[in-house]
This record gives C-alpha cells, sequence and structure tokens, in this order.
C-alpha cells in the first residue's frame, strides 16, 4: 500500500500580505541536484508535482507526494515552488 503524504501551502502576497489569486495558475514543486539551471522544462528534476489548487482565491494548494515519488537516492536536493500563470 502506497502512503500518500500531503503538504498544504497559503500563497500571499509579499507586499501586504494578502493572499495571492492563484485560480487560473498553476504550481509547481520540483526537486533537482542543482541549486538552479536554465533548463526552464525542469526536464533534469529529480520530482516533479503540480499542485492541486485547493481555494484559488485564497491561494490555497496541495501538494501530493506518493511514496513512488520520493523513491530517489539519498543526497543534497534543492527544492522549489513555481507558480505560472499569475
Amino acid at each position: 500500500m502506497a502512503v500518500t503524504n500531503s503538504i498544504d501551502f497559503t500563497f500571499t502576497k509579499k507586499s501586504d500580505g494578502l493572499p495571492m489569486d492563484i485560480t487560473n495558475s498553476t504550481v509547481y514543486f520540483t526537486v533537482k541536484t542543482v541549486e538552479s539551471d536554465l533548463v526552464a522544462s525542469d526536464s533534469s528534476a529529480k520530482i516533479k508535482k503540480e499542485l492541486s489548487i485547493t481555494d484559488g482565491v485564497a491561494g490555497k494548494a496541495t501538494l501530493f507526494l506518493t511514496q513512488d515519488d520520493t523513491f530517489i537516492d539519498a543526497g543534497d536536493y534543492y527544492y522549489d515552488i513555481k507558480i505560472l500563470g499569475y
């Protein structure tokens, strides 16, 4: 039986702390072996997952990670979250 972990996020504006409306956005979580690279498609990512937007107007989304998603070699990794279309 696979284990699914979920992490809830609320995205807010840096300028005033109000929620970002991510209704029409796509939110990605990536894990890479390098801090930054020039691969815009994130094809070099060890993990690339799209978050599920749960309340776009309130800036809320959830990341679901399964055991298979995180079955990568132990090591030092960098992660980021990108909001596209905001």
